[in-house]
């Protein structure tokens, strides 16, 4: 890890930035921070804007990488509602939130009912909820390493020799499974390591561990739902 007397450069922000799924100015600036390499998310888009990082090669997923959920659901997009729209004679946000939710694709009839207020705009860069709050989890992990390019990820394949499989029955899917498995491995290391020498930085990663947490309790609970509908409809 370099000297924090030394200044952080241009390099440093873009090889973190190319190390991100969906890297932004702040998301570099807050890895880069928690490694002990403090920067302000506004000079990382001042180097963006100068030419100074080169990322035309960042990517989602990262190149040669498997997403790990890939084969989650997306979320329901407003398009996937107005199809559901159209098709019912007497067409109304509680009946159509009913209509995806029988189906296994859980929705508030409030979102239904806002995205026919906005005309059924396309979301763009749709990311299911669990892989946006792992990438939550990334972004603290370096508290734990000191590198701003480790991810939750990493940590899990480095003990994945040593793990229990008592928590491969608790999940319905591979994603949802080896995402609790990696939150129990930082419980440990965070008792281990951030609880003695860094107190001030807990709130930060169990913040992101109880909405990783969360998020794969919602994750379990829609493949279950999915799986409930198909098993209906056979």
């Amino acid at each position: 890890m370099p000297e924090l007397s030394t200044p952080i450069t241009p390099q440093e922000a873009e090889r973190v930035w190319k190390s991100q799924a969906r890297p932004s100015a702040r998301s570099v600036a807050i890895a880069l921070t928690h490694a002990g390499r403090p920067v302000h998310f506004t000079t990382v888009a001042r180097w963006q804007r100068q030419g100074l990082l080169t990322i035309a090669n960042s990517s989602d997923p990262l190149p040669g990488m498997e997403d790990p959920f890939a084969k989650l659901p997306l979320p329901i997009t407003p398009l996937e509602a107005k199809r559901v729209w159209d098709e019912q004679r007497r067409p109304s946000s509680r009946s159509v939130a009913e209509a995806l939710t029988q189906a296994g694709r859980s929705i508030h009839f409030t979102t239904v009912a806002r995205w026919k207020r906005r005309e059924w705009q396309v979301e763009t860069r749709l990311e299911h909820p669990l892989a946006a709050a792992m990438r939550m989890v990334d972004l603290a992990v370096p508290l734990l390493t000191g590198d701003p390019t480790t991810k939750a990820m990493d940590i899990f394949r480095a003990a994945a020799a040593n793990r229990q499989g008592t928590i491969e029955d608790r999940a319905p899917h591979r994603a949802t499974r080896d995402s609790l498995i990696t939150l129990i491995i930082l419980g440990q290391l965070l008792r281990l390591h951030l609880i003695p020498f860094r107190p001030l930085e807990i709130a930060v990663f169990i913040r992101a561990i109880s909405q990783a947490h969360l998020a794969i309790a919602k994750a379990d609970a829609q493949l279950l739902a999915l799986q409930r509908a198909k098993d209906a409809g056979r």
